[in-house]
Formats: C-alpha cells, sequence, structure tokens
C-alpha cells in the first residue's frame, strides 16, 4: 500500500462506516425513539458533503436536543470528537499525480506550456560536427546577464570570507565586507573571515568539500592580482586541479548557496585582460566546479577608485542577503573549456597537414602570447617590500644582503656561530640565494612571508647562473663598500671583504628550487668561494640530484607532522612524506656530503617530543645536528606570525633541550655528543663521535683541502677535509664560542653606559 494515498482510503472507509451506523440507529430509532441520536449522525455525514455550513448547524441543534431529550453526555462528547476528526481528514488533499513522459536521447526537445497543458516538440536531431577554433572571445557583459528568483533565504546561510594579501589592503576591504554583513538585520549565521594565506591549512577542506552546516554556505573571495608570484596562483592551480582531477566529485561545490568574488588591481599600470585577472580566473573556475554565481564579479582599481566600487559591490551585495526574495546571477557555464581563450593559429579550420608548417613556423612549440613571468617583477609590492628590506634584487629571481654578523666581524665584534662552529670568517662570507621563492610560509621567517611562495614546478623565467652570481656578487660588494664609514671598521678586515671566500646559499627562500643550482654551485667553487646550501627538505627529487657541496643542511623544524604543519606552514599537502623521503635522500644518495640537521627552535610550538627527533636523527643519520634558538623579528598580524616574545627560548632552556636529545641518542645507541657552542647566537652543535680524534673535536674545516679534493676529480667524504675546533668554541668553555680575538660588545650595557655619561653632563652643566 502507498503511504500517500493511505489517508485518502481512510476518508472513503470512514464515510462508508457512517452510513452504515446511520441506516443502523435509523432503525433503532423506530423501536427506541431516539430521534436526537439519529440527528446527530445524519449530521456528522454532512461534514463530508460540499455544504460544510449546513453540515455544522444541523449538528449544534442536534447536539441541543440530545442533552435536552435526557441522554448521556459521554455520547454527545464521543460525537463531538468524530466531528473533529473527520473534519482532520476532510482537510487533507491528495496530490496530483506525476506526468511522467517517455524519453528519447536521440532528439533535442524543447518543452512548451500553453493553458497549463505541458508539451514538448522536436527541435532537431542530434548530430556531430568538427569543433572550430576561434581567435578570440569576448568578454561577459554583467549588464546583460539574467537574474532569476531565488527561492533560497541568503540571509540564513553561513558565510565563509576568503581573502589573500601582501599589502594588507585586501584584509581591510575582507574586514569591511565582513563587518556589513555581520550588521545585517535579522542575520544570525556564521560569518567567518579567512586568510588563504594563513588560516586555511589545507584547500581541500572547502573547494573539494563543502562545510557541513544546517543551511548551504555562501562562499566570498576577495582578491588582488599580482604580477609577481603570489600565494593566489596556488590556489587558482588547485582550482583548475580540482576540475581536471577525474577521482574527484566533477562539482564539488554545487552544494553550496552560492559565491561572489571582489576583485583588486591596478587598471592604469595593468589594464585590459591583466586587470584583476586573478580574480576572474576563481569566478571562473569556482563555477566550474558547480558553484552558483550570486552577483557579478567585482573589480575594484585601488589606486583610481581606492574604495569606492569596493564599497558599492559590498552595499549591493549585502541588499542581495538582505532581500526576502533574492536575485542570483544566472550564467551557464558550459561543462568544458569553452572559457578558454584559444590561441590564434587560423582564422579557419586547418588541414592536418598544413599542421606542420605552423609548428616549424612557431619555432616547434606553440607558446604563450606572454611567456613565463617573473619571479619578482621590479614594479611589483614583492620588489619593493624586500629591496626595503635590505634586500638587492638579482635579476628576476636571486637576491643577496650583507649578514649583521658581516658588519660586526669587520668591527671586530665577534663573528656568527658559522665562525665557531665551521671557520667561516664573517667578513669574508656572502649570503645569497638563487631562489626567493619558498615552499613553507615558516612562522619564524624573517620575511614574515613577503617573499614570494613555490609549491613544485618552476614555472618563471630563468636566468642563467653566470648572471646570478655576477650580480650577488657586484651587490654584496656594493653593501661592503657603504662599510667605509662606519665607526669602529677595522681596515685590514674591510679590505678582504671585497674577497669573498664563503657563500650561505640561506638567505631566504629554496637555494635548491633553482634549475641551475649545480651549474651556480660549480661556479663558486671555480671561484674557490666554499658553499653551504640550507633547504627545507621539500623538494627530494632536487636533492637527490644535487652535486657535491661544502656543507649541506637540512632544515628540520618539527618532530611529528602535526607540528610541522603548524611551525612551517608548508603549501604541499604530502609535505610529511617529502621530508621523510630527504631524510632517506641524506642517508643514502648524499652520504658522501657533510650533512648537517638545522633544527631553530620556537617555544611552545616544537621543543617537544624529544623522542621523535631522534627517530628523524636515527633514519638520515647526519653528519652534525646544529640546534638554534629563533630569533625573533617582531609580530606581524597582517601576513599571520604569530611570535612574540614569549616563543623565544632563552640560551638555557636550548642547553636543556639539547642535552635531553643527546641522552635520547646515546640511550639508543647513537654516537652524537656535545660538541661546541655559541651562547651569543644561542647556538649549540651535536657532532658525532667520528669527528671526535684523540679527544679533539675537528668540526673546522679545512677549506683548501677541500677545493684540492674536488679539483683533483676522487671521491671524498666529510671527514677527508676536516680541521680542529679551537679550544673557545668547544662545548663547556669559558668563552662559549666568541672569539677571545674580538671584542665583546654589548649594546644593552653601552646603552645605559651613555646613559649614565648623559646624566652627569647634565648634573654638571646644572652645577
Amino acid at each position: 500500500m502507498n503511504p500517500e494515498f493511505h489517508p485518502f482510503m481512510c476518508v472513503a472507509l470512514f464515510k462508508s462506516a457512517s452510513s452504515v451506523f446511520c441506516e443502523f440507529a435509523a432503525r433503532a430509532d423506530l423501536k427506541f425513539g431516539c430521534k436526537s441520536c439519529i440527528m446527530s449522525l445524519i449530521s456528522i455525514s454532512y461534514l463530508f458533503s460540499s455544504n460544510m455550513d449546513l453540515g455544522k448547524t444541523i449538528f449544534g441543534a442536534c447536539a441541543v436536543l440530545f442533552l435536552i431529550s435526557g441522554n448521556r453526555v459521554s455520547l454527545l462528547v464521543a460525537a463531538i470528537i468524530i466531528y473533529f476528526f473527520a473534519k482532520e481528514l476532510r482537510d487533507v488533499k491528495p496530490k496530483k499525480a506525476l506526468n511522467i513522459y517517455e524519453v528519447d536521447f536521440t532528439h533535442t526537445y524543447k518543452v512548451e506550456k500553453s493553458n497549463g497543458n505541458v508539451g514538448r516538440k522536436v527541435v532537431s536531431r542530434r548530430s556531430k560536427s568538427p569543433k572550430i577554433f576561434k581567435g578570440s572571445k569576448s568578454e561577459p557583459n554583467f549588464s546583460e546577464t539574467l537574474l532569476t528568483a531565488s527561492s533560497l533565504q541568503l540571509v540564513e546561510s553561513p558565510i565563509y570570507i576568503f581573502y589573500t594579501t601582501l599589502t594588507g589592503s585586501s584584509k581591510r576591504i575582507a574586514t569591511l565586507l565582513h563587518e556589513k554583513i555581520c550588521a545585517i538585520d535579522g542575520r544570525t549565521a556564521s560569518t567567518k573571515l579567512l586568510s588563504l594565506d594563513d588560516d586555511v591549512d589545507d584547500l581541500e577542506e572547502y573547494f573539494m568539500k563543502t562545510p557541513k552546516n544546517e543551511s548551504p554556505s555562501i562562499y566570498l573571495m576577495v582578491l588582488p592580482s599580482y604580477e609577481t608570484d603570489s600565494p593566489i596562483d596556488y590556489f587558482l592551480e588547485h582550482l583548475e586541479d580540482t576540475y581536471q582531477d577525474f577521482r574527484v566529485d566533477k562539482y564539488p561545490l554545487q552544494a553550496l548557496a552560492g559565491f561572489a568574488v571582489l576583485g583588486l588591481g591596478d587598471s592604469e599600470s595593468w589594464g585590459g585582460s591583466q586587470f584583476c585577472y586573478q580574480a576572474k580566473l576563481a569566478d571562473k573556475w569556482l563555477a566550474k566546479l558547480g558553484g552558483r554565481r550570486l552577483f557579478p564579479l567585482g573589480q575594484n582599481c585601488m589606486k583610481v577608485d581606492e574604495l569606492n566600487k569596493a564599497i558599492e559591490w559590498i552595499d549591493r551585495f549585502c541588499e542581495l542577503l538582505a532581500d526576502k526574495e533574492p536575485f542570483f546571477v544566472n550564467e551557464q557555464v558550459e561543462d568544458s573549456d569553452a572559457e578558454e581563450e584559444e590561441i590564434d593559429i587560423a582564422s579557419e579550420v586547418v588541414d592536418v597537414e598544413d599542421m606542420g608548417l605552423i609548428i616549424a613556423a612557431s619555432g616547434g612549440k606553440f607558446k604563450s602570447a606572454e611567456g613565463p613571468k617573473q619571479m619578482v617583477a621590479q614594479d611589483s609590492p614583492t620588489y619593493k617590500s624586500l629591496t626595503k628590506q635590505g634586500y638587492t634584487i638579482v635579476g628576476s629571481h636571486s637576491g643577496v644582503k650583507i649578514c649583521r654578523w658581516t658588519k660586526s666581524a669587520m668591527r671586530g665584534r665577534g663573528s656568527c656561530y658559522k665562525f665557531a662552529f665551521y671557520g667561516i670568517r664573517s667578513h669574508l662570507c656572502m649570503e645569497t640565494t638563487p631562489s626567493l621563492a619558498c615552499s613553507n610560509k615558516c612562522v619564524f621567517c624573517w620575511r614574515h612571508g613577503t617573499n614570494p611562495v613555490a609549491k613544485l614546478n618552476w614555472r618563471w623565467e630563468v636566468d642563467p647562473p653566470e648572471m646570478v652570481l655576477k650580480g650577488a656578487l657586484e651587490g654584496h660588494y656594493k653593501k661592503i663598500k657603504q662599510m667605509r664609514g662606519v665607526p669602529g671598521i677595522q681596515m685590514d678586515r674591510f679590505e678582504e671583504a671585497f674577497q669573498v671566500r664563503h657563500c650561505a646559499l640561506s638567505l631566504v627562500g629554496e637555494p635548491i628550487f633553482y634549475p641551475h643550482i649545480n651549474e651556480f654551485v660549480s661556479m663558486l667553487h671555480e671561484r674557490h668561494i666554499s658553499s653551504f646550501l640550507v633547504c627545507n627538505a621539500q623538494h627530494p627529487d632536487h636533492l637527490a640530484q644535487l652535486a657535491k657541496v661544502t656543507q649541506l643542511y637540512v632544515s628540520i623544524d618539527a618532530p611529528t607532522k602535526t607540528d610541522l604543519k603548524k611551525v612551517d606552514r608548508p603549501l604541499n599537502s604530502d609535505f610529511w612524506e617529502r621530508l621523510m623521503s630527504c631524510l632517506d635522500i641524506l642517508r643514502t644518495k648524499q652520504s658522501h656530503q657533510r650533512t648537517v640537521f638545522r633544527l631553530t627552535l620556537v617555544k611552545g610550538f616544537n621543543m617537544g617530543d624529544i623522542s621523535s627527533y631522534a627517530d628523524m636523527v636515527e633514519r638520515a643519520q647526519p653528519s652534525q645536528i646544529e640546534v638554534k634558538g629563533a630569533t625573533f623579528c617582531g609580530s606581524s598580524n597582517a601576513n599571520g606570525n604569530p611570535l612574540t616574545m614569549q616563543n623565544i627560548p632563552f640560551y638555557d632552556e636550548c642547553k636543556s633541550f639539547v642535552e635531553q636529545l643527546v641522552a635520547e641518542l646515546q640511550s639508543r645507541g647513537q654516537k652524537y655528543e656535545l660538541a661546541a657552542e655559541h651562547a651569543h647566537s644561542c647556538c649549540i652543535l651535536i657532532a658525532h663521535e667520528k669527528f671526535k680524534i684523540d679527544g679533539e673535536w675537528y668540526t673546522h674545516i679545512d677549506y683548501d683541502r677541500f677545493f684540492e679534493l674536488l679539483e683533483s676529480k676522487q671521491d671524498f667524504c666529510d671527514l677527508d677535509y676536516i680541521k680542529q675546533t679551537p679550544s673557545w668554541a668547544v662545548w663547556g668553555s669559558e668563552e662559549a664560542g666568541f672569539n677571545p680575538d674580538d671584542t665583546r660588545y654589548d649594546r644593552k650595557a653601552e646603552k645605559l653606559k651613555k646613559k649614565l655619561e648623559r646624566e652627569l653632563q647634565g648634573e654638571t652643566i646644572q652645577v
């Protein structure tokens, strides 16, 4: 029995039962004379007639006569109950039957409706035809966009506002949008403001899946457009990859109530198709993934319009949310790449035989009209931000900066920990990188996320290694020249500084990501410049192909997957697997290298779970382990840097950490000991016992021997170019790693001394 028709069958049965009971009561009336009872039952039957008012009148009159005749009250109550029960059954209306038609998939039908009758008409038969490539495509005109009424109550939908920012403008506008939505009368649903740079750790949680709420969610995007590389590129890559991935749902965003995109850009510098181009791409891919466009794409020029158009867009969108009968933009996005701009190969369909001529004319392959872009263009915000921080940008993707320890060494105030641990003289060291892009956004990064980001593949212009090295040396020497007039400069060290002997490839970004890193390192070695390369263990393929370097660093910033995600904030979803692969490569393919684990300790983030750190050391078997407390470089709320001075460990806390780590390693039979320290840098070196010969540590490097072995073309390992560690750098020494030939400079003490001198001078003047 179909449950939809069950109530109506009950009505029919009740009618039949009432008729039979009325006939029985009529016969009883002849014998017992209970006319009022007969009339009551007859009036109930009127409830099923079309004249309801007459039935109610008769029923009331019979009820009065029933009581006057001295009949029982309980019978009247039963009649009233039957009355209301019958009324409820009568109010139930059956649904209209569904019209189901036969479907013929070989034809295209047009549904027509006239006078309430639905019909169909065959329009045309489907036929296959060749796809025609067109050279241009007109921009969508939102003034002609069809607006369709929506039954959704958008004011009840949870809203997620996503933004990304380098200069803070997008965050300000996103915050304004958040405030205005929250101020809408009658809105009780949640409104969340999320940064794609920091708050969204995994894009799949929002753009391959959707949040589960009682009402469908709304996505709002506030996206600037940059000519340089930025996190938006990876967001757009994720949307495109999701759409093209046949393993996942083709329309993962169809569960949303809708989306809208507000783009920000510079129409004067990047007009035409380049204006807000990344917002346009986001708008397109969100629609392709099944999202419904609630509002037309907003395009605001931050240079000309400032916030005028953005505020207007926000106000109109808030009106849409507050409308009880909202309208949404109904643009049908084809389930194909029809929106893609086609390459203008020919105005007509090209014959296959002519394709060879076209390919030959294009140099063997079709190229984009624009070509690969620059990683850091000179007119980009990234360029301005990095140069403001003291970086010299070399070419389009490299950089150099003079280290503060270089300045300190030239003034005789001490060198960095690399001098204590490995014998690198700081005033002879150049800090540079051939790739400013990084695949992490570490919370302790000095750049606060202002440098470009990179995920897997190099997709920018590539500068030749000769150009990178020449530009880096020129930029470094130019910075050295500016130190000539600085008080306290030792002229002998100043003159020596113009002959670089060491290169620390650890400035910013990921040096190993540069496509010509091996050629670049080879050029350093030809000039007898040692190479100290630092990688973040996110590019195992590049690491496996790396040629010989003087010393290879691998950053190990956390002992577990959860902690690493919190500290490094990596871009790759398989970041932990990549780290593990790099550890295996250190133990196998790169075992001939002098390898160093670099641990940067951040209190409250990664100073626990000593056992897991020991597991990683066991797996990679590094030559040495360098443990350093994080350096506070200020907080940056705009770029998601959450650190405060409370997160910076004291030297005693670092000492306690390394002592526990060494004890854990030795308990497992691993031969590691505390070798050297540099208290001034809050840095400690743990070395393998193979570097301890006859009770003396040999952690320093014999650089002349290294180049001699390198030029001999013979195979050699990390023990073939060692040198004894000076006594003042050994763990537990009185100097704690400070070179006694230098003069210790205490800034706090000097400030206090100068303050007392000024106060004494003031008292003398008063007297």
